[in-house]
Protein backbone atom coordinates (compact mmCIF):
# COMPACT_ATOMS: atom_id res chain seq x y z
CA UNK A 1 0.00 0.00 0.00
CA UNK A 2 1.25 3.32 -0.64
CA UNK A 3 0.44 6.54 0.69
CA UNK A 4 1.26 9.89 0.21
CA UNK A 5 2.64 12.16 2.72
CA UNK A 6 0.03 14.80 3.10
CA UNK A 7 -2.70 11.47 3.69
CA UNK A 8 -0.89 10.83 6.98
CA UNK A 9 -3.55 12.46 9.17
CA UNK A 10 -6.86 12.22 7.19
CA UNK A 11 -5.78 8.01 7.79
CA UNK A 12 -4.65 8.54 11.29
CA UNK A 13 -7.90 10.33 11.98
CA UNK A 14 -9.77 7.93 9.78
CA UNK A 15 -8.17 5.10 12.19
CA UNK A 16 -9.37 6.99 15.49
CA UNK A 17 -5.28 7.25 16.11
CA UNK A 18 -3.51 10.09 18.09
CA UNK A 19 -0.60 11.28 16.94
CA UNK A 20 0.90 10.06 20.15
CA UNK A 21 -0.71 6.71 19.39
CA UNK A 22 0.85 6.41 15.67
CA UNK A 23 4.51 7.58 16.95
CA UNK A 24 4.13 5.19 19.52
CA UNK A 25 3.30 2.17 17.05
CA UNK A 26 5.64 3.17 15.10
CA UNK A 27 8.89 3.58 17.18
CA UNK A 28 8.84 7.57 16.31
CA UNK A 29 8.29 10.93 18.49
CA UNK A 30 5.03 12.55 18.81
CA UNK A 31 7.12 15.62 17.40
CA UNK A 32 7.22 14.09 14.29
CA UNK A 33 4.47 12.83 13.22
CA UNK A 34 3.46 16.60 13.88
CA UNK A 35 6.12 18.14 11.72
CA UNK A 36 5.13 15.63 9.29
CA UNK A 37 1.79 16.09 9.48
CA UNK A 38 1.94 19.84 8.97
CA UNK A 39 4.89 19.60 6.43
CA UNK A 40 7.31 21.25 8.11
CA UNK A 41 9.55 18.89 7.54
CA UNK A 42 10.30 16.03 4.25
CA UNK A 43 10.78 12.72 6.68
CA UNK A 44 13.23 10.05 5.11
CA UNK A 45 12.83 7.00 3.02
CA UNK A 46 12.85 4.82 6.14
CA UNK A 47 10.84 7.13 8.43
CA UNK A 48 8.11 7.87 6.16
CA UNK A 49 7.92 3.61 5.76
CA UNK A 50 8.15 3.11 8.99
CA UNK A 51 4.61 5.38 9.49
CA UNK A 52 3.01 3.44 6.33
CA UNK A 53 4.18 0.03 7.26
CA UNK A 54 2.05 1.02 10.55
CA UNK A 55 -0.82 2.61 8.83
CA UNK A 56 -0.82 -0.86 6.50
CA UNK A 57 -0.75 -2.94 9.73
CA UNK A 58 -3.60 -1.42 11.64
CA UNK A 59 -5.83 -1.10 8.24
CA UNK A 60 -4.94 -5.23 8.08
CA UNK A 61 -5.97 -5.51 11.53
CA UNK A 62 -9.32 -4.24 11.88
CA UNK A 63 -10.49 -5.26 8.26
CA UNK A 64 -13.74 -7.41 8.85
CA UNK A 65 -13.72 -10.92 7.45
CA UNK A 66 -15.78 -13.04 5.72
CA UNK A 67 -18.17 -14.23 8.00
CA UNK A 68 -19.18 -10.76 8.91
CA UNK A 69 -20.21 -9.81 6.02
CA UNK A 70 -21.60 -12.89 4.41
CA UNK A 71 -25.51 -13.35 3.35
CA UNK A 72 -25.84 -16.51 5.58
CA UNK A 73 -28.93 -17.80 3.57
CA UNK A 74 -27.93 -19.41 0.46
CA UNK A 75 -30.66 -19.03 -2.24
CA UNK A 76 -29.83 -21.79 -4.86
CA UNK A 77 -31.55 -24.08 -7.61
CA UNK A 78 -30.94 -27.30 -9.24
CA UNK A 79 -29.05 -27.79 -12.19
CA UNK A 80 -32.40 -29.97 -14.11
CA UNK A 81 -34.59 -27.10 -13.00
CA UNK A 82 -36.07 -25.19 -16.03
CA UNK A 83 -34.37 -21.94 -16.39
CA UNK A 84 -37.57 -20.01 -16.11
CA UNK A 85 -38.00 -20.99 -13.00
CA UNK A 86 -34.40 -19.89 -11.76
CA UNK A 87 -35.40 -16.36 -13.09
CA UNK A 88 -38.52 -15.99 -11.62
CA UNK A 89 -36.51 -16.92 -8.19
CA UNK A 90 -33.79 -14.66 -8.88
CA UNK A 91 -36.48 -11.50 -9.36
CA UNK A 92 -38.28 -12.86 -5.94
CA UNK A 93 -35.36 -12.46 -4.45
CA UNK A 94 -33.92 -9.68 -5.98
CA UNK A 95 -30.49 -11.06 -6.91
CA UNK A 96 -28.91 -11.52 -10.25
CA UNK A 97 -26.80 -14.51 -9.25
CA UNK A 98 -27.21 -18.12 -7.65
CA UNK A 99 -25.51 -20.78 -6.59
CA UNK A 100 -26.22 -24.17 -8.91
CA UNK A 101 -26.24 -27.09 -6.13
CA UNK A 102 -26.64 -30.77 -6.00
CA UNK A 103 -27.34 -31.22 -2.34
CA UNK A 104 -24.14 -29.90 -0.53
CA UNK A 105 -22.18 -29.74 -3.42
CA UNK A 106 -21.85 -26.38 -5.63
CA UNK A 107 -21.86 -27.00 -9.75
CA UNK A 108 -22.22 -23.50 -10.81
CA UNK A 109 -23.76 -20.41 -10.47
CA UNK A 110 -26.30 -18.92 -12.71
CA UNK A 111 -26.18 -15.02 -13.17
CA UNK A 112 -28.15 -12.42 -15.49
CA UNK A 113 -25.12 -12.67 -17.52
CA UNK A 114 -25.03 -16.08 -18.04
CA UNK A 115 -28.58 -16.54 -18.95
CA UNK A 116 -28.35 -13.81 -21.47
CA UNK A 117 -24.72 -15.27 -23.07
CA UNK A 118 -25.87 -19.10 -22.92
CA UNK A 119 -29.29 -19.41 -21.71
CA UNK A 120 -31.78 -17.44 -24.12
CA UNK A 121 -32.10 -21.06 -26.13
CA UNK A 122 -31.54 -23.16 -22.92
CA UNK A 123 -34.06 -25.26 -21.05
CA UNK A 124 -32.65 -26.33 -17.95
CA UNK A 125 -29.61 -24.67 -15.97
CA UNK A 126 -26.88 -26.66 -16.76
CA UNK A 127 -26.86 -25.92 -20.27
CA UNK A 128 -26.43 -21.89 -18.83
CA UNK A 129 -24.65 -21.94 -15.95
CA UNK A 130 -21.00 -20.87 -15.39
CA UNK A 131 -18.59 -22.80 -13.48
CA UNK A 132 -18.77 -22.79 -9.33
CA UNK A 133 -17.20 -19.65 -7.77
CA UNK A 134 -14.57 -20.27 -5.19
CA UNK A 135 -14.59 -21.26 -1.82
CA UNK A 136 -12.83 -19.16 0.88
CA UNK A 137 -12.85 -19.75 4.76
CA UNK A 138 -14.71 -17.52 6.89
CA UNK A 139 -11.90 -15.63 8.29
CA UNK A 140 -10.70 -14.62 4.72
CA UNK A 141 -10.35 -10.72 4.79
CA UNK A 142 -12.43 -8.34 2.64
CA UNK A 143 -9.61 -6.87 0.72
CA UNK A 144 -8.98 -10.55 -0.53
CA UNK A 145 -12.79 -11.16 -1.39
CA UNK A 146 -13.09 -7.89 -3.45
CA UNK A 147 -9.86 -8.88 -5.31
CA UNK A 148 -12.16 -12.16 -6.22
CA UNK A 149 -14.79 -9.98 -6.99
CA UNK A 150 -13.37 -9.25 -10.26
CA UNK A 151 -13.17 -12.38 -11.67
CA UNK A 152 -15.99 -14.05 -10.15
CA UNK A 153 -19.60 -12.61 -9.79
CA UNK A 154 -19.68 -14.35 -6.24
CA UNK A 155 -17.58 -16.28 -3.60
CA UNK A 156 -18.72 -18.93 -1.36
CA UNK A 157 -17.79 -19.10 2.41
CA UNK A 158 -17.37 -21.85 4.28
CA UNK A 159 -16.14 -23.43 7.41
CA UNK A 160 -14.19 -26.66 7.02
CA UNK A 161 -16.81 -28.29 4.50
CA UNK A 162 -19.86 -26.75 5.50
CA UNK A 163 -21.33 -24.06 3.52
CA UNK A 164 -21.46 -20.77 5.71
CA UNK A 165 -22.62 -18.41 3.13
CA UNK A 166 -22.54 -16.35 0.22
CA UNK A 167 -20.50 -12.88 -0.61
CA UNK A 168 -21.44 -10.73 -3.82
CA UNK A 169 -20.17 -7.34 -4.66
CA UNK A 170 -23.64 -6.22 -3.18
CA UNK A 171 -22.32 -7.36 0.17
CA UNK A 172 -19.24 -5.17 -0.35
CA UNK A 173 -20.99 -2.41 -0.96
CA UNK A 174 -22.81 -2.88 2.10
CA UNK A 175 -19.79 -2.32 4.39
CA UNK A 176 -18.86 0.76 2.33
CA UNK A 177 -21.84 2.73 2.65
CA UNK A 178 -21.90 1.23 6.49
Amino acid sequence: MIFELSRIKTLRNQLGLKQKELADLAGISQSLIAKIESAKIDPSHSIAMKIFQTIEIIIKKDEKEAKEIMTKEIIFCNPEDKLKEAIKKMQIHKISQMPVMDKENILGIISETSILEKGLNSKKIKEAMDIAPPRVPTNTKISIINSMLKQYPAIIVSDGNKLSGIITKSDILKVITK
